[in-house]
C-alpha cells in the first residue's frame, strides 16, 4: 500500500512539473493580458496620453543629457571607422535601451548605451540628381551589408522608394515575422540610386532568434485593448470609433512577449471629423514557443 501511494505521489509530481514547464515553453494561449497606455507616440487629441511603461516615459523618450555617455566614440560600419562627439540621449520605442547620439564629420550615429554597439548611422551628403542603378542592384548592395548582421533568408523584406529628382532612395526593411506578426527584431538600410548608403538602423536585433511561434487569444486581446481605450477616453464623448493601424511583436526584459498596438481614433465635433493616435502595450505572461 505504501509503495502504491509513493508511486502515485511521483506521478502527481511529474504531472505538475510537466504542466509548469509546458506553460513556460508554450505559446501562451491561456496567458494573462495587461494593457498599458504609451503616451510618447502622438497626442494630437490635446495631450491626453500618459506613459504607464517606465522605460518609455517622457523623461526617457525625450532627448536629454546622460552623464554616463562617453564624450567621444568611434564606431565601425561597413568596414570603415567613424568618430563623433556626444550630443544627446533617448530611449526610442520599441527599443528597451537608451541610445546615445554622436555627431562626426558629415555623419550622425547612435550607440546602445548599455553595450556600446552601433544602432544607427546617417550620412550627410548631396545626392546626385540622376541614378545609375536599379532597385534590384541597390537591393544587392543592401543585402551584402546586412549579411554581416542577420541570416537574410530568416527575415521578411519590404522596400519603399522615394524619388530625388531623377535619382531614387530605396529603403529596405528586414524584419523577423513570428506567427504572422511583424516583430521588433529588424533593421533598415537606405541606398540611393548610385549605391551610396544614406542611413542604417537596427532595432532589438536577434531578440526572437530562439522563438518559433506565439499564440494569442484574439478576442481576449481585442477586449483588453477596447477596455483600455474606453478607460483612456471615458471623458471624451466626441470619440466615435477606432481602428488598429499596426501591431508590433516585442520581447520584454523579463523574456515575456508583448504587442505594441498603434490605434487611430476618430472624433466628431460639430460635424468636423478629426483623428488622433495612441500606442498601447499589451503585455502577456507567455514567452513564446521555442525552436
Amino acid at each position: 500500500m505504501k509503495k502504491m501511494r509513493f508511486m502515485s505521489l511521483i506521478i502527481v509530481v511529474v504531472l505538475l512539473l510537466t504542466s509548469v514547464l509546458g506553460c513556460g515553453m508554450s505559446s501562451g494561449q491561456e496567458a494573462d493580458y495587461i494593457a498599458l497606455e504609451i503616451g510618447t507616440f502622438d497626442a494630437d487629441d490635446g495631450g491626453l496620453h500618459t506613459s504607464e511603461f517606465a522605460i518609455w516615459d517622457e523623461n526617457q523618450t525625450n532627448y536629454h543629457q546622460d552623464a554616463k555617455a562617453a564624450e567621444n566614440v568611434s564606431v565601425t560600419f561597413n568596414g570603415k571607422s567613424y568618430s563623433g562627439d556626444y550630443q544627446r540621449s533617448a530611449t526610442k520605442v520599441p527599443n528597451l535601451y537608451v541610445s546615445h547620439r554622436y555627431k562626426g564629420d558629415k555623419v550622425f550615429f547612435e550607440v546602445n548605451g548599455t553595450t556600446g554597439e552601433l544602432t544607427s548611422i546617417t550620412f550627410v551628403y548631396e545626392p546626385s540628381e540622376s541614378s545609375s542603378l536599379s532597385q534590384e542592384q541597390c537591393r544587392t548592395i543592401a543585402d551584402s551589408i546586412v549579411d554581416d548582421y542577420i541570416e537574410i533568408d530568416e527575415y521578411c523584406t519590404t522596400v519603399i522608394s522615394q524619388p530625388i529628382y531623377s535619382n531614387c532612395l530605396y529603403t529596405f526593411t528586414y524584419y523577423r515575422e513570428i506567427s504572422g506578426y511583424k516583430s521588433a527584431d529588424s533593421l533598415t538600410i537606405s541606398i540611393d540610386g548610385n549605391g551610396n548608403v544614406s542611413s542604417f538602423g537596427k532595432s532589438m536585433l536577434g531578440s526572437f532568434d530562439e522563438i518559433e511561434a506565439v499564440s494569442v487569444d484574439s478576442k481576449k486581446a481585442a477586449d483588453t485593448i477596447d477596455a483600455k481605450l474606453e478607460s483612456i477616453y471615458k471623458s471624451n464623448s466626441k470619440r466615435k470609433s477606432h481602428s488598429v493601424d499596426n501591431v508590433l511583436l516585442i520581447k520584454l526584459e523579463d523574456g515575456t512577449c508583448a504587442f505594441l498596438y498603434t490605434v487611430d481614433n476618430q472624433f466628431e465635433d460639430a460635424e468636423v471629423i478629426y483623428g488622433s493616435r495612441v500606442q498601447i502595450l499589451l503585455k502577456t505572461s507567455h514567452t513564446g514557443q521555442k525552436k
